[in-house]
């Protein structure tokens, strides 16, 4: 597991508002690296690929010095994956034969935020809801 964390600044969305963002975040960078594959959310916090969890996120809000922080933990199953008895999990090379370094895929994670945060002042929540509602599986 990989662990990204920054600190909420006063004008960054809620520790809620991140329950819908950091998903659909991990999400886009797993799609750019496997463009073809079938790839959903399962409310709120797994990504699977063909119906088969690739990818765990854990997220909470810690404060140091005053200063609230998120950490953003995250499993993508790369080349290898766990057996977890009540769901079915496989891994990103064997559903799609691409081999995506570990480096190469934290790193397009740690630009990809940085954008967002660049971007903050064109935020709007609403967008991530829906698109968020939209990847998700019904259960």
């Amino acid at each position: 597991m990989d662990q990204f964390f920054f600190p909420l600044k006063e004008n960054y969305p809620t520790f809620h508002e991140f329950t819908f963002i950091t998903p659909i975040i991990i999400y886009d960078v797993i799609k750019s690296f496997c463009i073809n594959s079938s790839l959903s959310l399962k409310w709120p916090n797994d990504i699977l690929m063909n119906k088969k969890k690739i990818c765990g996120i854990l997220q909470e809000v810690i404060t140091k010095n005053n200063l609230n922080y998120l950490i953003i933990g995250t499993g993508i199953n790369l080349i290898k994956n766990p057996k977890i008895s009540d769901s079915e999990t496989t891994n990103i090379y064997k559903e799609t034969n691409v081999n995506i370094k570990k480096e190469i895929i934290i790193k397009k994670i740690i630009n990809s935020y940085e954008s967002f945060f660049e971007k903050i002042n064109k935020y709007k929540f609403d967008n991530y809801k829906k698109k968020a509602n939209t990847l998700s599986i019904k259960i």
